[in-house]
């Protein structure tokens, strides 16, 4: 965090409807009510008279999975061919502006291999963990200033005109490994 800030003033619940991540929200006593819109759901807790007040912080890069999401049968050969070719170049756009994490397409879900732990026991099954109308086909990581940026991103990813996108932020644990 580098410590500047931004105030902005609003009225009740429609105050809260830009919160995203970074952001830490204050009662008219100056009381913090959240550091996190995106977790913490503060609109709920606010009468729709009180004022809030909502302070922005201005991060370094954050960190998100964005995951893609398709029905693997809607593609054709040839598309997915296209697919990859432009989702490569978007990577290296992504990769020139120093956005570029990972990436990666998924093999079909046929491949999927499921384990769970019950009762100390692996069970071991083929197939994915759930059946479901589009199944997660790929993924980008990416860092990048802010969820806007996240979702820039994620609507340039060709995939998402046959799918969807479903953005995740992560959490920074300071006690991994580092990449190499």
């Amino acid at each position: 965090m580098c410590g500047v800030t931004e105030r902005l003033l609003g009225e009740g619940n429609d105050a809260l409807q830009s919160v995203r991540t970074g952001v830490t929200l204050h009662d008219q006593n100056g009381k913090a009510l959240a550091t996190d819109g995106r977790t913490s759901r503060p609109r709920n807790t606010l009468r729709k008279t009180s004022p809030v007040e909502v302070t922005r912080h201005r991060r370094d890069p954050m960190k998100y999975m964005l995951l893609i999401y398709s029905d693997e049968k809607a593609w054709t050969d040839s598309e997915r061919e296209q697919c990859y070719a432009e989702s490569t170049k978007l990577t290296h756009e992504l990769h020139a502006k120093g956005q570029y994490l990972a990436a990666s397409p998924l093999h079909p879900i046929a491949t999927a291999t499921s384990v769970r732990v019950q009762n100390g026991k692996r069970l071991i099954t083929d197939g994915p963990f759930a059946e479901t109308r589009e199944q997660l086909g790929g993924y980008y990581l990416i860092d990048v200033q802010d969820l806007d940026a996240a979702i820039d991103i994620a609507g340039r990813i060709p995939a998402a005109s046959k799918g969807t996108v479903e953005i995740r932020p992560l959490i920074d644990l300071s006690d991994l490994p580092k990449n190499r």
